[in-house]
């Protein structure tokens, strides 16, 4: 028992027995409450499906190679080139985007599917914003209005700065300059969304600009590089290559793939590496980046704001650990690092007239009115915390910040411990202020890479070799596990499944070519003769040797002897349920029409027509062969009797 209880003094002991623990819970979900509070807000989840088992081997693949080249290149980071360094972080951080979609593949069969859902369903609102936008500059010096009308919409468009609109509206205009690149783009996209008849009749550049939204996942394996030159400087190369491996595992950065939360950590590292510069060198400039860094990112989410205050405890502590003194005489610094906080939001008072506060208010009118209570959250907030970065790295970080805290007074801290200072402190503000209640495992990610950071910083502190195989393996581990067991950012609508091509019997054969190779190959008449008042009855085949590019609305009308227009139907093939730019190639679409016929309408011999244009130009589309003109007369009559 006696050396139970010194085992249990050890932090790695409960890093592996926590780790275990939590492992088993989420697959055995023995209570809601280990996910959330019932009632307010839980993280929903359920075991895998046995079918998606074959699709488990890319993402265990690449955790092997992960772990196993980033172990092998740690005993050797020293004694590699500086080139060689590069290569390694530059292909980590293009691995680490690439671990996501392979975790996505496990329950999305197609993870473009995913990836594009998430940008054009009903969360976020941005690019639905972005691409409406006509006048960018009208736009935004109305925004705090655009918010609110957004609110009972969208989720997260009512409480977010406008960053990711204007980053997704020059999207939009890059396409607009590029419309043959916008084309296929627009090609490919549509046919993950053929039941969407607003999607897909939309221009080429509006659906394209969800790319801009899709990509944000090669950003993710950015923070690698700002995260090893802070941890470089913190104590050693090796230390950053530990924290940027580590990274890689972290089981947020895959649960939310694509989420603009991915993309944060880089600002939030990138500032306090900078930062750190700027300590060590004395050169303000490096306070003032760090600053235009804070700035830029809280114009993509006020969540980022944040940062400001963790920076700012950052250099204290550091200039309290080295003189007391300092603090006040770096007063041109820390004039840099505001000055620096506030240039974006500073630019954008001056060209629209509205300021950050104005924006910021009517946040706070929606994120205040959540519905949920206070002291539950202050256990969950960091209960989530701990989870999503990692039991092990979490487990650590506590262990690095109660240390250093205590510390603190005695000015007795390794600089290494500033990064546990700085976050935890603020961490714990945001906890105990309420601000932050309910799906925080998102919100705290752009924290988890300084969580990691301080984690790896410990096992140096310690000079416990066997600690950091031990990280990895475990993080490695947890990261697959919560991709398995936890369902935490649904996509909000159906599932896609590719088409499996018609073949219908097609009933009179035709031989007519529209543009873009659209073949009318037949007909079926079922009613042909009616009154005032009745409907003709009939159906069209269509054929396409390759997938249209555009959705085309087919017409069908019917004149009478003068060539009057007396009746018709317009619409998407198929009841609006097969647009053409979803046909596969070569496949028979069996286009079924009711003609409603006025109850004014003249008796006699009707004729019909068929063609096909695009709705928003209304452009016809040319008959290439098979007839000339831009539409078909159907080779039979229709009788109109009195």
């Amino acid at each position: 028992m006696t050396s139970i209880a010194r085992g249990l003094k050890k932090p790695l002991i409960w890093v592996i027995v926590l780790t275990l623990a939590y492992l088993t819970i989420l697959a055995v979900r023995p209570s809601e409450v280990y996910f959330g509070v019932p009632g307010q807000w839980t993280w929903s989840g359920r075991p895998p499906a046995a079918s998606t088992i074959p699709r488990w081997w890319p993402s265990l693949a690449l955790l092997a190679l992960l772990a196993g080249a980033g172990l092998w290149y740690d005993k050797r980071w020293e004694t590699l080139s500086r080139r060689h360094k590069t290569v390694a972080l530059t292909t980590l951080a293009l691995l680490i985007p690439l671990l996501q979609v392979a975790l996505k593949y496990i329950h999305y069969r197609y993870p473009l599917e995913y990836y594009l859902y998430r940008t054009i369903g009903p969360h976020n609102g941005f690019w639905q914003a972005a691409i409406a936008i006509e006048s960018i500059g009208d736009y935004l010096r109305h925004y705090p209005d655009q918010m609110r009308a957004a609110s009972g919409i969208f989720v997260h468009l009512p409480v977010h700065p406008p960053g990711n609109i204007v980053y997704l509206w020059g999207w939009r205009k890059i396409f607009d300059l590029f419309p043959g690149l916008g084309h296929t783009v627009a090609h490919y996209l549509r046919g993950y969304n053929c039941a969407d008849l607003t999607f897909v009749t939309l221009q080429d550049s509006q659906i394209a600009a969800a790319v801009g939204q899709i990509i944000t996942t090669l950003f993710s394996g950015l923070t690698v590089f700002p995260l090893y030159a802070w941890g470089k400087r913190l104590r050693d190369a090796r230390t950053g290559w530990r924290a940027a491996l580590l990274f890689s595992f972290i089981p947020a950065l895959s649960l939310f793939t694509m989420r603009w939360d991915s993309v944060y950590p880089f600002f939030c590292v990138l500032a306090f590496a900078w930062l750190h510069r700027g300590l060590e060198t004395g050169h303000v400039r490096w306070w003032f980046c760090a600053g235009l860094v804070v700035s830029l990112a809280s114009f993509f989410s006020f969540g980022n704001a944040t940062f400001a205050p963790a920076v700012a405890l950052y250099a204290a502590l550091y200039l309290w650990q080295k003189n007391p003194g300092t603090i006040i005489r770096a007063w041109k610094s820390w004039l840099a690092l505001l000055l620096g906080g506030y240039v974006i939001w500073g630019l954008y008072e001056a060209l629209t007239g509205i300021s950050v506060w104005e924006i910021f208010a009517t946040t706070l009118e929606t994120h205040l009115n959540l519905g949920r209570t206070y002291w539950p959250w202050i256990f969950y907030n960091l209960y989530d915390l701990i989870a999503f970065a990692g039991i092990p790295v979490g487990v650590l970080f506590v262990a690095q910040s109660a240390g250093a805290w205590l510390n603190v007074p005695r000015r007795q801290n390794p600089i290494s411990a500033l990064p546990a200072l700085a976050v935890s402190g603020v961490i714990l503000a945001l906890n105990f202020s309420g601000v932050v209640r309910g799906e925080v495992g998102r919100m705290w990610l752009p924290w988890m890479p300084i969580i990691v950071l301080a984690a790896v910083l410990w096992l140096a502190e310690k000079r416990d070799g066997r600690g950091y195989p031990l990280m990895a393996g475990l993080m490695a581990l947890q990261c697959l596990w919560m991709t398995l067991f936890l369902r935490v950012s649904p996509t909000g609508m159906p599932s896609y499944a590719p088409r499996q091509p018609g073949n219908p019997a097609i009933g009179t054969s035709l031989q007519v070519t529209f543009e873009h190779d659209i073949q009318l190959v037949g007909y079926a008449v079922e009613t042909a003769q009616t009154t005032p008042g009745g409907t003709v009855d009939l159906t069209l085949y269509w054929r396409a040797a390759t997938r249209p590019d555009l959705p085309y609305t087919v017409f069908l009308h019917l004149t009478d002897a003068d060539g009057v227009l007396q009746a018709q139907n317009d619409g998407m093939p198929a009841g609006n349920t097969l647009p053409t730019s979803c046909w596969l190639p070569g496949e028979v679409v069996e286009d079924h029409r009711l003609v409603e016929i006025p109850a004014n309408a003249p008796p006699g011999i009707y004729t019909a027509q068929v063609g096909l244009y695009y709705l928003p130009t209304l452009t016809r589309l040319p008959i290439i062969d098979g007839g000339a003109g831009d539409f078909f007369d159907l080779p039979f009559t229709i009788m109109i009797d009195k």
